[in-house]
C-alpha cells in the first residue's frame, strides 16, 4: 500500500472515530474527502489552511488580495466554526504522524541522510579507536 493510500485510510479512520465518539457534526463547503485530501508534502495543514481550502470559491484571482480577504473572513468567524477546522487539522496531524513515523529517519527529510552519514562516520571512527 502506498503512503498516500495509507494516509487517506488513516484520515478516514480517524475522522469516523472522531464523529462516532464525540458526535461532532462537521459542516464545510467542500466534501470532507476533498477537504482532507493530503498534499504532496509531509506537513499536515493547519486550521487556517484548511479554512482557505474550504473557502477557495471566495478567492478572486488578484495576488495579495486573496490572503487579505481570507484572513479577514477567518478573523470574523465565530470560535465554534474555527474549532471545526482546528479539529480537522488535529485529525490530519494524527494521521500524518501515524503514517510518517513508520519511516526510517533518513526518509523523513532531505537533510537527514547527510546527518545520518555523519553519525555513521563518527561511530566508525569511534569503533576503530577501540
Amino acid at each position: 500500500m502506498s503512503r498516500s493510500a495509507e494516509l487517506l485510510k488513516s484520515i478516514d479512520e480517524n475522522l469516523n472515530k472522531m464523529i462516532e465518539e464525540h458526535g461532532i457534526i462537521l459542516k464545510t463547503n467542500l466534501p470532507l474527502k476533498d477537504l482532507l485530501k493530503p498534499s504532496s508534502n509531509r506537513t499536515p495543514p493547519n486550521s487556517f489552511m484548511l479554512y482557505c481550502k474550504d473557502h477557495s470559491s471566495v478567492i478572486i484571482n488578484r495576488p495579495g488580495e486573496n490572503s487579505k480577504t481570507l484572513s479577514q473572513m477567518w478573523d470574523s468567524e465565530p470560535s465554534e466554526k474555527r474549532m471545526v477546522y482546528s479539529a480537522l487539522s488535529n485529525l490530519m496531524t494524527i494521521a500524518y504522524k501515524e503514517v510518517y513515523t513508520k519511516l526510517k529517519p533518513w526518509d523523513q527529510s532531505a537533510s537527514m541522510p547527510a546527518f545520518c552519514c555523519l553519525n555513521q562516520k563518527a561511530e566508525a571512527k569511534d569503533t576503530q579507536k577501540q
